[in-house]
């Protein structure tokens, strides 16, 4: 019996589940946490107060309305606090939905992959709706110009922003590179009162993070910092 038990315990840690069949958070499963605020420079200072890592401005999404700050939580990963652009005469799409928010909340999670043909193949396999992959870009404040491809999966309003998007950076270097060091992801949570069909989507799509039954739909990320740490939650209303 001890035998079997040393066996199962071997199986999880090559499988990164646990023993009750629960997926294991995998550090490398998140390419960055998309936190949104109505307030970007205000949210950082709070940020920074808290995790003692202050957020560089990244710069403004073209047509979307809004503008981010970075802070690396490590190799390639990072934080979005992201939000309207103040420069604008009003909040347009995803701003305005933003700009709409009682509080900061997460919004979704970024999952990296160079082989989005064949994750949008296999989402399509499985029933899901996807957006297709699409190119984006950015410059930075320092005017360098950022580029990548996405690709959005739909498990339905149930879940929303709960599904991670997927995202390929290419030969662009990644933004954890140049973002202020110092931080770390500790752990990144989906939780959901019916887990199972969203656990089962993640394991079928490569998605290496846990998903646990509870009383609403959530995001949860801990974030430290020596030895400070932050707990950020959002309802994964997605971009």
């Amino acid at each position: 019996m001890a035998r079997l038990f040393r066996c199962m315990a071997i199986l999880a840690i090559s499988t990164g589940t646990a023993l009750g069949g629960e997926r294991k958070f995998e550090p490398t499963a998140v390419d960055h946490v998309v936190y949104a605020a109505p307030d970007v420079e205000a949210e950082s200072r709070r940020i920074a107060m808290q995790l003692g890592v202050s957020a560089t401005a990244g710069g403004n999404h073209p047509g979307r309305g809004t503008v981010n700050a970075l802070i690396s939580l490590g190799a390639n990963q990072y934080l979005e606090i992201i939000g309207p652009d103040p420069k604008l005469p009003r909040p347009i799409r995803a701003g305005a939905r933003i700009a709409k928010l009682a509080s900061p909340e997460v919004l979704t999670f970024a999952v990296p992959s160079s082989q989005l043909a064949r994750i949008e193949a296999k989402a399509k396999e499985l029933g899901l709706k996807t957006s297709g992959i699409r190119s984006g870009s950015r410059r930075t404040t320092a005017g360098d110009l950022l580029q990548w491809r996405t690709l959005g999966v739909s498990a339905g309003k149930e879940y929303g922003g709960l599904m991670p998007f997927f995202i390929d950076w290419g030969d662009t270097p990644h933004p954890a590179t140049t973002s202020p060091q110092g931080a770390r992801l500790v752990s990144l949570v989906v939780e959901h009162p019916e887990p199972d069909r969203l656990r089962d989507l993640f394991r079928e799509l490569g998605v290496g993070v846990p998903v646990q039954r509870g009383s609403q739909r959530s995001i949860v990320a801990e974030i430290e910092s020596g030895a400070n740490r932050v707990s950020l939650r959002g309802a994964g209303h997605g971009l």
